[in-house]
């Protein structure tokens, strides 16, 4: 989910398919994750597609990111840790800084 707007206790929100709508604000929290889209997805040891693939995403996936390092972010799903292209994921934004 993305927070688009904030009014009072409540938030808008839209998630990866584009709905919207407004929920109280107890029931979002401020950990970022992601959804892979498209096709599935590899999962890289470094943020290098020549390095080691060490696991493969379904599109849907929802993970936790971690972090992002130019056109590549490092996100965790079921203990699994790993770099995927910025492009393949939805839930950040294409120049976004996420340490």
């Amino acid at each position: 989910m993305e927070i688009v707007r904030e009014f009072e206790h409540w938030r808008m929100i839209r998630d990866w398919q584009g709905t919207e709508g407004w929920v109280h604000e107890r029931m979002v929290w401020g950990k970022r994750g992601i959804v892979v889209k498209g096709g599935v997805r590899a999962l890289h040891r470094q943020p290098d597609p020549a390095s080691e693939v060490v696991a493969r995403a379904e599109p849907g996936v929802f993970a936790r990111l971690v972090e992002c390092r130019g056109g590549w972010c490092r996100i965790e799903a079921a203990e699994i840790t790993g770099w995927v292209q910025r492009g393949e994921v939805w839930g950040v934004y294409p120049d976004e800084v996420v340490q």
